[in-house]
């Protein structure tokens, strides 16, 4: 490493706000976590996780007959409202993170046609941004820059 430092990453990590939420929130139930609501029995309840989902699996749930309980963290149903809002203004958005990651499906979800995954340096690389997107700040609500 050049110039002697080290990154150290502590364990075990802390859950941020949104995850303690949800977790009081099914605390009080009897819970089997599914990657799927097509795996939840029909007229059961279907929490919604911390990182929240796409309208299409919400819409899914209801037409199966299940109780929806949101569990998804306040600040990532901002970001899925800042999705909606850029597609809106037809304002392509780059989504940074892995695409079976489910905080990127759901997010993804609610703009899919003004969304793009970067998931490499490559990926970055061959965004066709405005020129001038390297004098810009972007951020979100919750990004550190």
């Amino acid at each position: 490493m050049s110039g002697g430092k080290q990154v150290l990453l502590a364990e075990p990590r802390s859950l941020c706000a949104g995850v303690r939420r949800a977790i009081a929130i099914i605390d009080r139930r009897g819970v089997r976590f599914v990657d799927s609501e097509q795996e939840v029995p029909e007229g059961a309840v279907c929490v919604v996780s911390a990182h929240g989902v796409s309208p299409q699996v919400r819409q899914n749930a209801r037409a199966r007959g299940l109780d929806v309980l949101d569990a998804t963290c306040p600040l990532v149903a901002k970001v899925h409202q800042e999705a909606r809002r850029f597609a809106r203004d037809g304002r392509t958005s780059p989504l940074v993170g892995h695409a079976d990651h489910e905080e990127v499906e759901g997010t993804f979800g609610h703009a899919p046609d003004q969304t793009v995954i970067v998931e490499t340096a490559a990926d970055a690389e061959a965004l066709d941004l405005p020129p001038d997107i390297t004098q810009r700040r972007w951020s979100l609500p919750g990004m550190v820059h």
